[in-house]
């Protein structure tokens, strides 16, 4: 998992100020990567079939049309 990031940043005082992200940040941001990649694997799997599919239908029409 993705540990805490802490960045340091000056205030409007001009003091410089410790900013931490939350860890529930941390888990939600990998979360939100998780369906990313969910997602692109679903799509890439979608793509494949119709890839196919099209070819198929292709090669049918082609058959047709050479008769």
């Amino acid at each position: 998992m993705t540990t805490c990031v802490t960045a340091a940043r000056p205030p409007e005082g001009g003091n410089l100020a410790v900013e931490k992200s939350s860890r529930p940040l941390a888990v939600l941001r990998e979360t939100l990567h998780a369906f990313a990649r969910q997602g692109a694997r679903s799509l890439e799997k979608v793509v494949k079939q119709y890839c196919v599919e099209s070819e198929q239908r292709a090669s049918t029409a082609m058959v047709r049309i050479a008769r």
